[in-house]
């Protein structure tokens, strides 16, 4: 009876976090319902069946982590607003997400349905997201859908924000890319369509917001990937590239995109400009170097910097770039500490990475949480994407993925580690 209840806490916990992972891509309230019910499950079977949800050979990650949500919750307690600064870092929960992806990840069987679950939610909302370019139908939020320039309908899906949207896309795209190259030859039939599909659906997709930020991310993370791959493998990522060069070229308004307005952003005056926005950000910074004004207080400080009569939404609420906006926030120690875990969360990517041969089956899983890592970075670039849960939760999956070969190796003879 024990064994039995065991694989059905198990299976459970899969459906869960199969249903987080595919609803991500469509709505931040029913993936995070999902996942506080994928976290309920998964703290029972600690506690059940003495499961290890960690990792020795992650202890520099762990430590990281632990410094940067410690400092973080010190310079909400410090800030103007103490209750509502610690209420408002609440999102650094999705840290559960990470430890439940790497866990269940390190089960061969289960990483791959994970997997397809994520590429289906892909898959579904690019078809929607097709639909919304050419039509400008939005049937499930209220928020309006802009004309594109030149033709069609700027993509939104289901998502509130263009930027959003287009940073999530821009990081799932390079991530599926990433995965179907590496695992192509282990792939056959119905699953080697799904994730050809969704990867090349997500380039698209991810052109069709015309956000110039996301686009150039993701260009940026597929050059590097195609050089990182070489020869052997570097050519299935040149087609995704050949995708985006045809996407440039042919749909009307993506180019245009790229010319003009960058000119007007790096004048430095126009205050819709991420100059503008940084150089004032700074200021901010300068106010608590140490301590940073607190969670949730940045647009109060910035808007001393603007003028009386601005526009409410010049009123920002973040420095539009993570670095920046942490510095602010948490002070300059606090941006260290940051700096430090990604540091560390990629240089453990790399470091599996390198250490794998080309035909290992995880050497993959490092790759995918690699690119979706240098993706998340070149959008942070430009965007307080951190704060943004909607990306944030589609980052700590893919982490938890990438860890997932550290969490098998220490944990493989196991059994309370690694269930059946």
């Amino acid at each position: 009876m024990n064994a039995l209840d065991h694989r059905f806490v198990d299976r459970l916990l899969i459906v869960f976090f199969a249903l987080f992972v595919f609803s991500a891509t469509f709505s931040i309230a029913a993936s995070q319902v999902m996942l506080g019910l994928s976290t309920a499950v998964f703290l029972w079977h600690c506690f059940r069946y003495r499961t290890v949800p960690f990792s020795r050979s992650l202890r520099w990650f762990y430590a990281t982590t632990a410094v940067w949500i410690g400092w973080l919750s010190l310079t909400c307690l410090s800030g103007d607003t103490p209750l509502r600064s610690l209420l408002l870092s609440r999102e650094e929960w999705l840290f559960v997400a990470l430890v439940i992806a790497m866990y269940l990840a390190a089960q061969t069987r289960t990483r791959w349905w994970l997997m397809a679950a994520f590429a289906a939610g892909v898959a579904l909302v690019s078809i929607y997201g097709l639909i919304q370019y050419f039509t400008g139908v939005n049937w499930f939020t209220r928020h309006a859908v802009y004309p594109a320039p030149g033709f069609g309908w700027r993509v939104l899906g289901m998502f509130t924000h263009y930027l959003t949207f287009g940073n999530f896309f821009a990081v799932a795209a390079c991530a599926l890319v990433a995965f179907t190259t590496g695992s192509r030859s282990r792939m056959t039939g119905a699953l080697r369509l799904l994730f050809w599909s969704a990867s090349i659906l997500a380039v698209l997709i991810t052109l069709l917001t015309f956000s110039r930020g996301p686009i150039a991310a993701m260009v940026v993370t597929l050059l590097l990937l195609a050089v990182l791959l070489g020869r052997r493998y570097g050519r299935t990522v040149l087609i995704a590239l050949a995708i985006l060069a045809i996407g440039l070229l042919a749909i009307p308004g993506v180019a245009n995109r790229y010319v003009g307005e960058l000119e007007r952003e790096w004048r430095g005056d126009y205050e819709g400009s991420r100059l503008f926005i940084w150089r004032h950000s700074l200021e901010v910074i300068g106010e608590r170097p140490l301590l940073g004004v607190g969670m949730g207080n940045f647009g109060a400080h910035y808007e001393r910097y603007l003028r009386a009569d601005i526009e409410d939404s010049r009123k920002l609420t973040h420095a539009h770039n993570d670095f920046l906006n942490v510095a602010a926030i948490a002070g300059i120690p606090g941006a260290v500490a940051y700096a430090c875990m990604w540091l560390v969360a990629v240089g453990y990517f790399w470091l599996g990475w390198r250490r794998s041969r080309i035909d290992d089956p995880q050497a993959v899983w490092y790759l995918m949480a690699l690119a979706g890592s240098v993706c998340f970075l070149g959008t942070s670039m430009y965007e307080a994407t951190w704060v943004d849960e909607e990306v944030r939760q589609l980052l700590m999956v893919l982490w938890g993925f990438g860890f997932s070969g550290w969490y098998r190796l220490d944990n493989s003879g196991n059994p309370a580690g690694l269930p059946v």
